[in-house]
């Protein structure tokens, strides 16, 4: 039997090596894995399984494969030349130190030790490929390009190339102008051209990647990114450059990590705490970002990039008045800065000080009155009379096709606002339209990829049996609120956090996103929910109260508005067992009209600005509520947005009811709560209900027929 099992291992091994020839890394994977069932000590089996995940981008897999395998075999050399490709390609400090530790012990050549150990210096930069271009040429069209010229610098690149097309330098930097200046394919064919020339220049995989990641194609934009960390450990430009590749596939963890290494790399500059403290707070951890941002500052960084996110991460932890000192602070870094003006503006309309909150808009239209942002959101609480001056300002900067893009759209947002309000619905979509395609300019976005999210979450959860699954023992009880934005979740919350023993926690954001990491991903795919271990659950349930209770330690029961729930709500649940989740429905036709019309995060809600792509996510939300209802009926509790508003006096009892809570009359009073409110809907929840928001998509007639059509005779109403 022994002897079977020795040849079966040795067959598996010569196969994987085959696969591996012909390019078939994930069979190969399988086949090693295989292999490591029956023997987790073959050197050789974690070596190659490395070599395979390196070349796929899995580092921190790659990592602890080749480390094991390193100290099953110290004495191969071929072990510690993979180990420090993987180290170069981390680029990380720690990994730096712990490669050389264990390298320092390995029974090998003191040469080829002090090699491989001088391979993982961080030297930022590779030799520069100039064939023969004479250094000081270089060295002007290099400054022009890091000086904002790019137009200059593309001209003597141009000229220098003419004279010396055998330079992979001055092809990367014609490329990099080219790239400045939005010729993306004239970019991309140029430094085609420069890799072609010189493959371990590694200013041209790091040129390559910013160019991959303009086209959108995010992976092989990390790919470029690790090319040129692997030539080049602690290139700081590659570096930033994958961790927002990181952020855009989702890899949060791996994002701070890099941003780690960049600080660890140059201590003095202050973007990168920002950035760090930043996708922190993107991430819902507020104290994390409160950490990061409070050292920085203290550290001498003193900008207002980092006090406007501590600002925000005090503000979300419920601490407001630290919030606004902190904003106060970094006004005074930005003399005459509307946005930091807006910001404190902001504030404060949150809060409901809608009149303190508009003396400081109009200090931040006067510090800059091509600002659209500062517009944009003063009227989220503001309707402008008929013939107000501010709408003629609104309009002469919205028609000056000079302005940036952004703020033009958001001047467009505003306008659009001014017109619904005064009830002249035939001029609302020609600002709408136009606004929101400047939007999607700015913001690009694939709704292929929320298709396949859906397809691979319906996938992973057929495998688990959801009414025998094994649940967690945590007794958290939060009260989830999710749905499509603008469907009504906000206020739906507002009434069940003017509950006596609730407290309204807001978009908290983090569960979904610990949910997510339940299922992890091999390959493309996400793991089998089956397949996930009920300490796993139990684990998620009591970190997440951990977390809740660091935001509002004395609160009896809490909400949480994250609208990304939906997708998760089965996970949640088995995570949380005595949590109560409500979903809101609207009307699509009013759901995404609202959608249309306002402007969301930074990062978040791309789909928002183009029906066709407003109309599918939709769909998918469907999907998802559809197969909850078909496995887990019981386990939430659906609203009519429309049915609420039209009768709450019975709609409302019935909500509380179903989150486990005793009646009382202030959730029928719920615009008199004084919690702060963060979403767009700041101002509406401060009102009495109103159901002039129901049907509104029927005051726009043909203008509305775009979105109607998208969504399809299911959806558009009609079969009615």
């Amino acid at each position: 039997m022994a002897t079977m099992e020795v040849l079966n291992v040795k067959e598996l091994y010569s196969r994987a090596i085959a696969l591996m020839s012909k390019g078939r890394g994930a069979e190969a994977l399988a086949l090693f894995n295989k292999i490591l069932e029956q023997n987790q000590e073959l050197a050789e089996v974690h070596f190659q399984i490395s070599r395979i995940l390196l070349r796929n981008n899995h580092l921190d897999k790659a990592l602890a494969s080749i480390r094991r395998a390193s100290e099953l075999k110290p004495q191969a050399e071929e072990i510690w030349t993979v180990y420090s490709d993987v180290v170069r390609t981390l680029s990380h400090k720690d990994a730096q130190a712990s490669f050389r530790a264990a390298l320092k012990k390995a029974p090998i050549d003191k040469r080829s030790k002090k090699r491989i150990s001088n391979s993982v210096d961080f030297v930022g930069k590779s030799t520069v490929s100039l064939g023969g271009t004479r250094p000081d040429v270089f060295e002007r069209m290099v400054g022009a390009l890091t000086g904002g010229r790019a137009k200059e610098a593309e001209q003597l690149a141009t000229v220098e190339t003419r004279r010396n097309p055998n330079s992979a330098g001055v092809k990367t930097v014609l490329a990099a102008s080219l790239l400045a200046q939005g010729q993306i394919e004239a970019a991309e064919k140029t430094i085609a051209e420069a890799l072609a020339i010189d493959r371990a220049y590694a200013e041209a995989h790091s040129t390559h990647a910013r160019i991959l990641m303009a086209r959108r194609r995010i992976a092989d934009s990390l790919h470029a990114c690790n090319r040129a960390l692997r030539l080049a450990p602690g290139m700081q430009a590659a570096l930033r450059l994958r961790a927002e590749c990181y952020k855009e596939l989702r890899f949060p963890d791996e994002a701070c990590r890099d941003y780690e290494a960049l600080i660890s790399l140059a201590p003095e500059n202050a973007e990168y705490p920002y950035l760090l403290a930043r996708l922190l707070f993107e991430e819902r951890l507020h104290l994390d970002a409160e950490r990061v941002a409070r050292k920085a500052l203290g550290s001498g960084m003193n900008t207002f990039g980092l006090h406007n996110v501590l600002a925000q991460a005090l503000s979300d932890l419920g601490r407001e008045a630290e919030a606004l000192q902190q904003l106060e602070a970094g006004r005074h870094l930005t003399a005459g800065s509307a946005a930091a003006e807006t910001k404190i503006a902001e504030l404060l309309q949150s809060l409901g000080q809608f009149d303190e909150a508009e003396a400081m808009f109009m200090r931040a239209i006067e510090c800059n009155p091509n600002f659209g942002e500062t517009y944009r959101i003063y009227l989220t609480s503001k309707k402008l009379a008929s013939g107000d001056p501010l709408i003629e300002t609104m309009k002469t900067h919205f028609n000056d096709l000079g302005l940036e893009d952004k703020s033009r759209a958001n001047f467009g947002f505003a306008l659009a606002k001014a017109m619904e309000d005064q009830r002249r619905y035939d001029q609302v979509f020609g600002y709408l339209d136009t606004a929101n395609s400047l939007m999607r300019k700015c913001i690009p976005y694939n709704i292929k990829s929320r298709i396949k999210h859906t397809d691979r979450l319906i996938a992973s959860y057929r495998t688990m049996r959801w009414t025998n699954a094994p649940v967690s023992r945590c007794v958290f009880a939060p009260i989830f609120v999710t749905g499509m934005p603008r469907s009504g979740t906000t206020l739906v919350e507002q009434i069940i956090a003017s509950h006596s023993r609730v407290t309204g926690a807001g978009e908290v954001g983090i569960a979904p996103g610990r949910a997510m990491k339940l299922l992890g991903r091999e390959g493309s795919e996400y793991r089998d929910t089956n397949l996930i271990a009920p300490e796993a659950f139990q684990a998620f349930g009591e970190d997440f109260e951990s977390y809740m209770r660091s935001l509002r330690p004395n609160a009896d029961l809490l909400t949480d508005k994250s609208i990304q729930t939906f997708s998760y709500l089965g996970l949640m649940k088995l995570a949380m067992p005595e949590a109560r989740f409500v979903v809101v429905r609207r009307d699509p036709r009013d759901n995404l009209l609202s959608i249309y019309k306002n402007v969301f995060p930074e990062g978040t809600h791309g789909y928002a600005y183009n029906v066709e792509d407003l109309a599918e996510y939709y769909r998918q939300f469907v999907r998802m509520v559809d197969f909850w209802r078909e496995v887990v009926p019981d386990w939430f509790y659906e609203v009519q947005y429309e049915d609420l508003v039209a009768n709450p006096a019975e709609e409302v009892p019935k909500l509380i009811a179903a989150c486990g809570l005793d009646w009382e009359d202030a959730c029928l009073e719920f615009h008199k709560n004084e919690r702060r409110v963060k979403t767009l809907s700041v101002y509406q929840v401060r009102q009495p209900m109103y159901k002039s928001s129901t049907r509104a998509w029927e005051r726009y007639g043909e203008d509305i027929r775009p979105l109607l059509d998208a969504l399809g005779p299911e959806y558009s109403g009609a079969a009615e």
